[in-house]
């Protein structure tokens, strides 16, 4: 079956694009050039995304899958197989960085770098907690609308991974510039497999993780991408209505 199909490369597209990423955060972090982290997680996702487009979607991001379920363009069943697909994948993906990061850590060549997690460890709170909550909601809206308008189009599918991962680069240099060095996730199932992971690692960062944050990373996509999904609805519906009256006009 075609969904399953899809869930499958979805499962496999994720583990890659979470492996590679987040490994990537491990060596910029010992390197000391995690200004460059954004750039490998655009870079992760665009060689995942070409791997794996030819079995599946390849949007290996459930809430880029909830902006085509919102605009028909998926089905509830697909929606939720993938889901699953992605979250094992990303879930793998944290193990095996997991399993890196204890090799890397008793490694000389390198100074001890920690497992990536995903909390506010700045001690935001009140206004600015919610601050980060809206911005990331923000980048995913801008994110899904243009990531639909993309797909709605079957000339640009080609183009569709190198815009997607410019975009993963693009709001995550940007979130590290205005949200105090939080990196941006797009991708709820990150924030969610590495925490889980973190925490039974030793000296993997699971003392500065903090799970009352990472509703943050989890609805604030789901939020985004419905907004951005109900403007291209929109702004689709104006332009044929626009095309509809132009015709009749010529009529």
């Amino acid at each position: 079956m075609n969904f399953l199909r899809n869930a499958l490369a979805e499962l496999l597209g994720t583990l890659a694009f979470g492996f590679l990423s987040l490994s990537s955060c491990l060596f910029t972090e010992a390197w000391g050039i995690t200004y460059l982290t954004p750039l490998f997680f655009g870079l992760s996702f665009m060689v995942a995304y070409y791997s794996y487009m030819p079995f599946g979607r390849g949007h290996f991001d459930p809430s880029l899958g909830f902006s085509l379920l919102l605009t028909k363009k998926e089905g509830i069943l697909e929606f939720v197989f993938n889901g699953i697909g992605q979250f094992v994948g990303m879930f793998l993906a944290a193990l095996t960085t997991g399993g890196l990061y204890l090799l890397v850590g008793n490694s000389r060549a390198f100074e001890g770098p920690s497992y990536p997690v995903y909390s506010l460890r700045d001690g935001i709170s009140g206004l600015s907690l919610m601050w980060v909550f809206f911005f990331f909601a923000i980048m995913t809206a801008v994110f899904s609308f243009f990531y639909l308008q993309v797909k709605s189009r079957k000339e640009y599918n080609a183009a569709s991974g190198l815009i997607l991962a410019l975009g993963y680069a693009l709001f995550g240099a940007l979130s590290l510039l205005v949200v105090h060095g939080i990196p941006y996730v797009g991708q709820p199932f990150l924030a969610l497999a590495t925490n889980i992971v973190a925490s039974f690692l030793p000296n993997g960062g699971s003392a500065d993780l903090s799970w009352s944050e990472t509703w943050i990373y989890v609805l604030a996509p789901f939020l985004g991408a419905a907004f951005g999904a109900s403007i291209y609805v929109l702004l689709n519906h104006r332009l044929n209505k626009l095309k509809g009256i132009r015709i009749k006009d010529v009529r």
